[in-house]
């Protein structure tokens, strides 16, 4: 005589899966844990198939600098407002200071204690510090073209003017600088 199901399962009555199932990935039931998958015994091949060629990997330092090059390009468009492409180049300054005080720093270290591995790239690390130099020439030259050229005229117009700390005929007083924040909230 067999007892009917009373709808409750029973350890005879569960079958234990070959495979469980953990967000995307199998694994045997039997290595799987509440709390944890074990590492697979297996691995994905991750060789890429056929040649790679050597300008498919963008160097580390050359790709910050075009990114630079690009807080730069938002100084130099005309359809933002002044203050906000005053802002932008001094943000480009400040990043580029960053960079050359801890990247290149750290570039030079390497190379002088003879750590220097090539990059993904396949650059040297000296040829990447002469790609360095001629792009970050370049782009503070067109920082200093876009000031003189296109933003201190501006605000001039603006009558913003910079001037040096010894040119003031008076010290500047913290009722100037609210002054000026006033000022600088009127137009």
């Amino acid at each position: 005589m067999n007892p009917e199901p009373s709808g409750t399962a029973t350890s005879q009555d569960v079958a234990v899966p070959v495979r469980a199932r953990f967000g995307s990935s199998e694994v045997p039931a039997a290595r799987a844990t509440q709390d944890r998958i074990d590492i697979p015994e297996f691995a994905p091949n991750l060789e890429p198939e056929g040649d790679i060629r050597p300008d498919r990997f963008l160097d580390r330092e050359l790709s910050w600098l075009a990114f630079n090059a690009r807080v730069l390009e938002l100084a130099e468009d005309p359809t933002l407002h002044l203050l906000e492409r005053v802002s932008f180049l001094s943000i480009f300054a400040s990043n580029l200071d960053e960079f050359f005080m801890v990247r290149v720093a750290g570039l030079k270290r390497r190379i002088a204690t003879g750590l220097a591995v090539p990059s993904p790239a396949g650059l040297s690390p000296v040829e990447v510090l002469e790609r360095i130099s001629e792009e970050a020439h370049r782009l503070q030259q067109r920082h200093a073209e876009v000031f003189a050229e296109q933003i201190r005229p501006a605000l001039a117009y603006e009558h913003i003017h910079i001037m040096q700390w010894g040119s003031w005929t008076t010290p500047p007083s913290s009722n100037s600088a609210s002054c000026s924040r006033k000022r600088s909230s009127l137009s």
